[in-house]
Order: C-alpha cells, then structure tokens, then sequence
C-alpha cells in the first residue's frame, strides 16, 4: 500500500462507482410544451363546459419517454400541454352561438405514447373520455364513455411537437364528429363505427393479465406463462403485446425461452367470445436428454424458436374474471446443426383479467 498515492485512490473510486452513477440513473427530465392542437374546432356544433380531470399525476402532462441526451446519456422527456388538460379541453371546443348543445368531460385517460422505429416515429394517442349531457338549468346526465386509440406516423426528421398537434387535431375532429353522431342516434343503425362508446356505461381502466397457455402435440408438449396489461378495447379488431416464458419438451430434449415482444392480433366477435392469433419469436436454452451418451457442442445449447397460435377465448368485454381459451398451436424451432423442426397441437388457456 505504499505506492497508493490519493491520486490512484480517487481513480480506483471512480472506475468503481462513475459507472453506476452513469449507466444506472437517468439524467433530470427535460419538458417539452405542445400546444393542445392547432386551435378551437371551427364550426362547431356544441360546446364543452364542466371539464373534470380525474387522471392522477400533473393536470398538464401529456406524455413521458425516454431520448438520449447528447446521443449517450439517458434522459426522461416530459410532455406538457400549457395549461391544465381541463382548461385546454373547454377552449377547444367552443361553438359560435349560445343555443347549442353543452356538454360535460370527465377525462380518466388521456395520454400519447411515443415509440421509434428506424425511419418512421409512431405516436398513440389513448383516451378515456366519460360524457354529460348539461342542460340549460345546470344539471348533468350520464351520456356514455368514448375509448380512443388514435395512431400517427411521423418522419423522424419532423419536428416531434408537430407530430403531437396533429394526432391532437386528429382526434379532436373525431372526437366532434362522434358526439354529433351519438346524439343523432347514428349509432343503432350503424353500431360498428361506434364500437368505441359505450352508452350509459362508466369508463374501466386497463386490465392486468396473468395467463397460462397449456399445449400438446404427438412430439412435444409445454406451457406458456404470460403477463401484460391491456388498454380498454377501442375498436373491434386491435393488437396487444406481452412478455412470455416458455417451457417445452420435446423428443429429444427440453427447453426454456423467453419472447419480450409477443404480439397478439385479436378478433371481438360478441361481447363474450374474442378470437386471438398470437405471434412469437423467443430465444432459449436446451438441456439434451442424451447428453450423458452423446456429446453435444456448445453451440447446441441455444435454440431459436418462432410459434403461432390462435384460439377462440371466453373474455367478457370491459369485465374482469377468468378468460379461458383453446385452439391450435404451431411451433418451429432451430438449433444449429440440426435440422429445422415444426410440430402443430392443440392449445388450452387459462388466465385471469384484474
């Protein structure tokens, strides 16, 4: 120790914790400030009075992602809109005369997520809009809750706050649109564009899903375990991703695999039954059941593994409990230096929607 002079001291020190401090902690947030649209809806038809935010967290946030600053370092992006989201939603909406139909928002979901591909910028906007009738005396009644799943495709190169006004104006003429159309009745004669209200129901949040998928083939049998949220359905046809473990075993070995991104296309068909067509890509290890007899390379440790599965589930729409499923299962995996192998069974799910 007598070489160690305080000098070497303090560089031991900061190899030892800069890392952690760096890598380990993101930088203070940014903010960034996007108008709520362009400008008031012109020509409109109704206005909007009593405005309610029951969002929990800062009445102006829009939205929150992560960026690198100076191409490194990882920082949080707050978006904000200038003024609380309640005040913004009364001036958007404002028609030019007194005698029009006024109507109350209470505003449980209202947010835009941000997710970057290698060209193209995808922002979705997710809205939980519960809707009164106000009458000329002040009252409200009850109208219904509108579910909004609104998507945008912006060039990377274009200015982000743009992207954000436009899915905003985007929505917001929707939005106009389907509040003259519900009051119209337009919605019993044509109840599939409409599939996104709810007449005279309160709004629910997004459900958490724990499930177990159970499958079995003339070679292989396995079990899935899954977990993911699910935002409200705002459309008949929608897409959901999840994580998943699997655990397979096959003639000749056993595998476990994990997928981070597993996509599920799905179907609504009645308001109990809903079809699912799940997609995975999943990376895993084998255990040989051989490999005390024969031996093996290293590189036969890994397997690569790509299912479908589709199914028709019992999942009552907008309702939690037990969601239970079966279907036809198709698996193909790959280990080098062996052959591709494909083998298709029957599948049974189980799960529980919180």
């Amino acid at each position: 120790m007598k070489n160690v002079t305080p000098i070497k001291i303090y560089i031991i020190l900061c190899a030892i914790f800069l890392p952690s401090l760096v890598f380990g902690q993101k930088w203070v947030a940014d903010t960034l400030v996007v108008s709520f649209g362009k400008s008031a809806i012109p020509n409109c038809t109704f206005s909007i009075g009593k405005v309610f935010d029951s969002r929990s967290g800062s009445p102006d946030f829009l939205s929150i992602f992560e960026h690198k600053k100076w191409l490194y370092f990882p920082v949080d992006q707050v978006v904000v809109v200038p003024s609380p989201l309640a005040g913004e939603f009364s001036q958007k909406f404002i028609a030019g005369s007194d005698s029009v139909p006024l109507y109350g928002v209470n505003v449980a979901r209202f947010v835009i997520n941000k997710k970057d591909t290698n060209r193209n910028r995808n922002l979705s906007l997710l809205a939980t809009l519960e809707v009164y009738n106000v009458s000329n005396t002040g009252d409200s009644v009850f109208f219904g809750t509108f579910y909004y799943e609104q998507i945008l495709k912006q060039k990377k190169k274009e200015m982000l706050s743009l992207g954000y006004v436009q899915i905003i104006d985007d929505w917001a003429r929707r939005f106009v649109s389907d509040i003259v159309s519900v009051d119209a009745g337009l919605t019993a004669l044509n109840p599939d564009n409409f599939y996104h209200f709810r007449r005279g129901e309160r709004s629910v949040n997004k459900n958490l899903y724990a499930s177990v998928e159970m499958f079995y083939g003339f070679n292989f049998y396995g079990l899935d375990a899954e977990l993911w949220f699910s935002e409200p359905e705002a459309s008949q046809i929608f897409q959901r991703n999840s994580g998943a473990f699997r655990f397979v075993n096959y003639v000749n070995s056993q595998s476990v695999a994990l997928g981070r991104q597993v996509g599920r296309w799905n179907y609504r068909f009645s308001n109990n039954w809903l079809f699912t067509n799940k997609v995975m890509l999943l990376l895993g290890l084998n255990r040989w059941k051989d490999h005390k007899q024969v031996a093996h390379k290293f590189e036969e440790i890994f397997l690569f593994d790509a299912s479908m599965s589709q199914q028709i589930n019992y999942n009552k729409l907008d309702k939690t409990g037990f969601v239970f499923g079966v279907g036809l299962v198709e698996d193909l995996h790959y280990v080098i230096h062996r052959k591709i192998n494909f083998n298709v069974g029957l599948s049974f799910n189980c799960a529980y929607k919180f």
